[in-house]
């Protein structure tokens, strides 16, 4: 996929272990397909480059979406936290479209993520005249979370965050910089059973 100017890439980060789940989280079903398709498929409507990180049970989950034009990688040290796997996406991504415009950072586990919210996050990206702006969900706990779109001004902080904390620290640092959007759901993720039942019986597709 060629990449144009003020174009950024997405990075989807599935490569935890979910173990409070006992099963890959990814690959629960509703409506017929693993929940990773479903945000694929949400992720493929802004038309931009996708870089999937695996980690954990990546044997499992890279055959479930290998007819997505996608870019995915496997992050050997995903245990060491979500930063690892960051750090890997973008090294992936950044090495494939090297005019990459920013990255928006997205994780699996986020059912009720809607191609609308994530169409805001791009057109607030583009429309943007501040270099340093950071875009990121803002839970109904008011707590700022991603998704969260980093320009590539922040690149360089991106490549030397600490994988435990993962971009928190990044997002601390730069509260000036921060412009939310609102995603009340957001704080809502699949990490029991008891999650899954929550959500299965919503009706957000």
């Amino acid at each position: 996929m060629e990449v144009t100017p003020q174009q950024p890439g997405i990075i989807l980060l599935a490569a935890g272990s979910a173990s409070r789940m006992g099963m890959p989280k990814q690959l629960l079903v509703y409506r017929q397909q693993p929940m990773i398709r479903h945000l694929l498929e949400k992720l493929q409507t802004l038309n931009l480059p996708i870089c999937v990180v695996l980690g954990a049970r990546a044997a499992m989950i890279r055959p479930v979406i290998a007819d997505f034009a996608i870019q995915v990688v496997e992050c050997k040290d995903w245990e060491r936290g979500m930063g690892a796997s960051l750090k890997s996406g973008l090294r992936a991504i950044w090495q494939a479209h090297p005019t990459l415009a920013g990255v928006l950072v997205c994780v699996a586990d986020q059912p009720f993520l809607s191609a609308g919210l994530l169409q805001q996050f791009l057109t607030q990206f583009q429309t943007n005249e501040q270099p340093a702006a950071i875009f990121a969900a803002r839970y109904a706990s008011q707590v700022i979370g991603v998704p969260v779109l980093f320009s590539r001004y922040h690149f360089p902080l991106l490549e030397r965050m600490e994988d435990a904390a993962g971009a928190k620290k990044i997002l601390s640092d730069q509260q000036n910089n921060i412009i939310p959007l609102d995603f009340p759901q957001g704080d809502f993720d699949v990490d029991r059973p008891e999650d899954w039942d929550f959500f299965r019986n919503q009706s957000i597709f």
